[in-house]
């Protein structure tokens, strides 16, 4: 699917040409793309595409090292890579400060554990950007990738909908992260998180369903009005990351 996706340019949007994006920094074009998708009903297409112009592609591409960015964007524009990213934890919920999953630094590595959970892409994610504890006040992002030593996933968690975007827990045992995956400065993982965030809620804004217009009486006539469909899955589940 989000091979397809690449080939008719749904994927990277806003990363730059270099990499296979369309390197369109004007955000109006993502939001074109996520009504339109709102109108087909087409949530977690949505949320998938999203995870790449919206969540993890912002930080590969603001954080990322030159050498970063050649391993792993042109895998995301070209729909042959997945991603996503890991906030949530089981006792924080989405509260950052909260978080508990840590990373020690050990040689040139970092070792990782703790756990997150309702993440989405979780099932399938080759890449997965870690959000962890580096010291008592600090927080670091982390680049995991499929296959490390360590890593597993959980089953895709019972969801009211939107089923197809394998909503999981994460685990981290003892995983042995390369230094050279730690995303952005360490330490200001917060900072890193705060920049970026406005950018996933505002596309939250496109909402869940795409308001249809129906007949209605209204004064004695009948006039259109723009009322939210009935017909498509909106049920509340918790926020994944």
């Amino acid at each position: 699917m989000w091979q397809a996706a690449a080939k008719i340019g749904l994927l990277g949007l806003r990363i730059p040409t270099e990499y296979g994006g369309a390197g369109l920094d004007d955000y109006r074009f993502r939001f074109i793309v996520l009504e339109e998708l709102a109108r087909a009903g087409a949530a977690s297409v949505n949320a998938g595409i999203s995870l790449v112009d919206d969540l993890v592609g912002p930080y590969l591409v603001d954080l990322g090292t030159d050498e970063q960015k050649r391993r792993w964007l042109p895998g995301l524009c070209a729909g042959t890579t997945t991603a996503a990213i890991a906030m949530t934890e089981p006792g924080a919920g989405s509260d950052l400060r909260g978080i508990r999953t840590r990373a020690v630094r050990d040689g040139d590595e970092w070792v990782l554990n703790g756990s997150k959970t309702f993440i989405t892409n979780g099932g399938h994610a080759d890449l997965v950007v870690v959000v962890a504890r580096t010291g008592e006040r600090q927080l670091s992002l982390f680049v995991v990738e499929d296959g490390m030593p360590g890593f597993s996933r959980g089953e895709p968690l019972e969801t009211m909908g939107r089923r197809a975007e394998a909503v999981t827990e994460l685990f981290f045992d003892h995983v042995r992260v390369p230094a050279a995956n730690l995303l952005g400065t360490e330490g200001k993982g917060m900072r890193h998180l705060m920049e970026r965030l406005p950018t996933e809620r505002m596309r939250s804004s496109a909402g869940p369903f795409w308001p249809e217009p129906v007949t209605a009486p209204h004064s004695g006539s009948d006039t259109a009005h723009r009322v939210p469909s009935t017909t498509r899955d909106t049920t509340a589940r918790p926020r994944p990351s």
